[in-house]
């Protein structure tokens, strides 16, 4: 069984390739089946700093600011490797806000 934090860094994992194949910035959701009912989502957020070579690849990824600091930089920076922008466009110092949105947890709640 795949313990809570595994599924979020999979959900947070998979919804930074996503945003990275669009484009534009997008928001994933997590599925809820809370018993408490709705609560208020908590936004998590990286700024990162990055560049982009000829063959549209990321290279050269700062962080520039994370909260809660540490705790998705690593998974963010793999995620980040895998993106793809257009080649033959090499870029310097592209700055890019991500927020990872999450339900808060409650007692119950199945994914």
């Amino acid at each position: 069984m795949i313990k809570p934090a595994a599924k979020i860094m999979l959900l947070v994992l998979f919804s930074l390739s996503l945003t990275a194949c669009t484009g534009s910035e997008k928001t994933a959701k997590s599925p809820s089946n809370s018993v408490t009912g709705p609560q208020k989502p908590q936004t998590d957020f990286a700024r990162v700093k990055f560049d982009v070579d000829a063959e549209g690849r990321v290279q050269n990824i700062r962080l520039l600011e994370s909260h809660p600091s540490g705790i998705f930089d690593n998974e963010m920076r793999m995620a980040m490797q895998k993106w793809r922008y257009e080649s033959g466009k090499p870029t310097k110092d592209l700055i890019v806000n991500i927020r990872f949105k999450k339900e808060s947890s409650a007692v119950g709640e199945s994914f």
